[in-house]
């Protein structure tokens, strides 16, 4: 089973993405923060950690730089998840790909 971190500040959000993940078969573990996503992603290597690029009190680069910055987690596929109105080049702070919202899950 494929794993995915998900950091998500709103805890809500967080839940429906979960549950929309798991519905697919994926494995989920929810951070709320840059800390406890590195110290989830150390501890749990997920295949994709999927971050949204709304999360306030952390900066994005420096989420994505430390999850770059070790040997066991720098192959991990970081993805933004993002509104449709942010530039690529704003956005990507280091991630390797980038999905707009809204989406639907239809």
């Amino acid at each position: 089973m494929s794993k995915i971190l998900l950091v998500d500040s709103n805890p809500e959000r967080a839940d429906n993405i979960n549950k929309l993940l798991a519905e697919f078969g994926y494995q989920v573990l929810v951070a709320k923060d840059g800390d406890e996503a590195v110290s989830l992603t150390n501890q749990n290597l997920p295949d994709i950690v999927l971050i949204d690029a709304t999360i306030v009190k952390d900066n994005l680069s420096n989420i994505c730089k430390n999850l770059k910055f070790y040997t066991q987690t720098n192959d991990i596929q970081i993805l933004l998840l993002t509104d449709k109105n942010s530039s690529p080049d704003k956005i990507l702070a280091g991630a390797d790909r980038y999905i707009t919202k809204p989406f639907s899950d239809s």
